[in-house]
């Protein structure tokens, strides 16, 4: 975990395009937590925005996310811990049916875990972690999605 801390830091301040700065961010979460798509999203004008994704279409990127609309995605943005879906959760993942490599469009999220990006009392996002196996973040502390939310804010507020 140090070494996937001192990876993000690196990246954040290396002579990289901010989008690829994000997008290198997603990959170490990823390889940490094991997740088979991950997203960062800002709110912006009510609305969470994707400014990078991991593991979903592209298509993806050129959508908003309205929170009144997903209701997993309101109920993160109303935690300051780590939110976690339990694989029958009938609310709707925002990125059922956007899985890459998914042609059909019909695989389904499993398991869910979202964590706002908050600065004191500023809202700037979610970070979000998504699998097809339903005990995927069974493993991962709470912890470990709140430092890698904390590196995501800063990464926003940059």
């Amino acid at each position: 975990m140090d070494e996937a801390i001192r990876e993000v830091v690196l990246s954040l301040t290396a002579n990289l395009s901010m989008n690829d700065c994000y997008t290198e961010f997603l990959s170490i979460f990823a390889r940490i937590t094991g997740n088979h798509a991950c997203a960062l999203l800002r709110y912006q004008d009510g609305v969470l925005i994707p400014v990078a994704t991991l593991g979903l279409v592209p298509k993806v990127l050129k959508l908003n996310f309205p929170p009144d609309r997903h209701p997993r995605l309101a109920a993160i943005l109303q935690s300051r811990v780590p939110v976690r879906f339990a694989a029958n959760d009938s609310r709707p993942d925002p990125y059922d049916g956007l899985l890459s490599g998914d042609t059909e469009g019909k695989l389904g999220v499993h398991a869910c875990v979202g964590i706002a990006l908050y600065n004191e009392n500023t809202l700037f996002g979610v970070l979000s972690a998504d699998s097809q196996e339903p005990s995927a973040f069974d493993h991962i502390d709470d912890s470990v999605f709140r430092i890698f939310a904390a590196l995501a804010t800063v990464s926003l507020e940059l």
